[in-house]
C-alpha cells in the first residue's frame, strides 16, 4: 500500500501539472482535478488487482442498498458541487 500511495501521488502531481499546463485551467481548490484523477486513478488501480476467479462470483454482485447509497451519493455531489466550487471562487483566495 506505501508503494500505491507513492504511485498514487506522483502520478496525481503529474496530471494535475498537466491539466494546468494544456488547458490553462483555473480550479481553486483543486477539487475537479483531484475528484476526476481518483475516479479514473481508482478504476484503473481495480482493474489492474482484478482477481479472475471473483468474475461472476454470486458474492460480487450489487445490491438494492449499495445501488441506493450510490445514487443518493451521486445525485448530491451534482446538485451541490457547483455552488461548493462557486463559494471558492467568490470568497475563497
Amino acid at each position: 500500500m506505501l508503494v500505491f500511495s507513492c504511485l498514487e501521488s506522483f502520478f496525481y502531481a503529474l496530471n494535475n501539472s498537466l491539466i494546468n499546463i494544456k488547458t490553462g485551467a483555473n480550479d481553486k481548490g483543486g477539487t475537479m482535478t483531484i475528484h476526476m484523477f481518483g475516479a479514473y486513478f481508482g478504476l484503473a488501480a481495480s482493474y489492474f488487482f482484478n482477481n479472475k476467479k471473483s468474475i461472476g462470483h454470486k458474492l460480487n454482485n450489487s445490491n438494492y442498498l449499495s445501488d441506493l447509497c450510490s445514487f443518493c451519493g451521486t445525485v448530491f455531489l451534482y446538485l451541490y458541487w457547483p455552488s461548493f466550487n462557486a463559494c471558492t471562487h467568490f470568497y475563497g483566495s
